[in-house]
């Protein structure tokens, strides 16, 4: 029988690092908090309100960017 070698000191496998994870300020537009950890918010926001408020300013911000002016159809009699 041979011999069987230990195992090399260290971590076990090179993925294993410790990551800090820095919180970041919500993004909604005026909002001064701390972003909270929610997998469903990315990270990004720190209450539901401010999820609808900044979709919301961010819709009517789309809508009014894509609105054309209406044109009118004048009728021939």
């Amino acid at each position: 029988m041979q011999p069987t070698e230990a195992p090399p000191a260290g971590p076990a496998i090179a993925s294993e690092v410790e990551q800090t994870v820095q919180p970041q300020q919500c993004i909604r537009q005026g909002c001064t908090n701390m972003a909270i950890v929610n997998s469903d918010w990315e990270d990004e926001y720190c209450s539901s309100e401010c999820v609808v408020t900044h979709c919301r300013d961010v819709f009517g911000h789309w809508v009014q960017g894509n609105s054309t002016p209406q044109q009118t159809i004048s009728t021939v009699k």
